[in-house]
């Protein structure tokens, strides 16, 4: 086998490997479930809130950012939280004290999972709770 072939097949298994390498990302279905807390969940104020979030992907999860403020105020994150993640299966956990604000506190919590590799695919869910 001369060069010239070599380099052929060569080239031919490059492309081989670039075209059939990713799945086809637009069909990626994710999956969002809040475990903890539960949408509409009104939790006892004084009490450490487990936050506990799972995701699944058909293909791969890119990026994962987890936001938890108080309703409408968006500028104070409690939790401000973004990953870059290569996985079909991803959990966030985390455990915040929330008993310095007010009872009856309602709080947004907010989940943005990126699809693709260019970022340019994305699927959100959102919950509400309180504290009392």
């Amino acid at each position: 086998m001369n060069t010239v072939q070599r380099l052929m097949i060569s080239l031919s298994l490059i492309v081989l490997f670039v075209f059939t390498g990713c799945k086809n990302e637009k069909d990626n279905i994710i999956t969002i479930e809040f475990e903890e807390p539960t949408a509409g969940q009104v939790l006892p104020k004084g009490t450490p809130v487990d936050i506990h979030i799972h995701f699944t992907a058909t293909d791969e999860i890119h990026d994962v950012e987890v936001i938890l403020h108080p309703d409408g105020d968006t500028n104070n994150k409690i939790i401000n939280f973004d990953e870059h993640v290569h996985e079909a299966e991803y959990v966030f956990e985390q455990t915040v004290d929330l008993s310095t604000f007010a009872t009856g506190t309602k709080f947004h919590l907010e989940v943005v999972v990126t699809k693709d590799h260019d970022g340019t695919e994305t699927q959100s869910d959102d919950i509400e709770f309180s504290i009392n």
